[in-house]
């Protein structure tokens, strides 16, 4: 859950998705900045998608910390899940969804 608190949600919620969906979130000259600090967000998110797809999810792992569901996988969908507000595209990372699908497809 730290991984994603610290590590992703920095980069890929504040740096990319906050940036798209609340215009106020930035002022000034960090405005006038807003495309080229979503361009290095948009980079690192890559980063620690991968990191998540090969390294934390991977081959049989069904979940983040293996078989079993913990409040890491509800937090970590939580999160991914608002990238679908502006369009991010997970298909290059096969196994973050086939556990997107699996967090989805819970009654709950």
């Amino acid at each position: 859950m730290d991984w994603f608190n610290t590590q992703l949600s920095r980069d890929y919620c504040f740096g990319l998705v906050f940036a798209h969906l609340l215009p106020h979130h930035q002022s000034g000259a960090a405005t006038r900045r807003r495309p080229a600090r979503c361009s290095g967000a948009r980079s690192a998110r890559r980063a620690w998608l991968q990191v998540l797809n090969d390294h934390i999810l991977g081959p049989g792992h069904n979940y983040v910390c293996g078989d079993a569901i913990t409040l890491a996988d509800h937090f970590g969908a939580g999160l991914l899940t608002l990238g679908e507000v502006i369009g991010c595209d997970f298909t290059a990372y096969p196994y973050v969804q086939g556990w997107l699908a699996r967090i989805k497809a819970l009654k709950s």
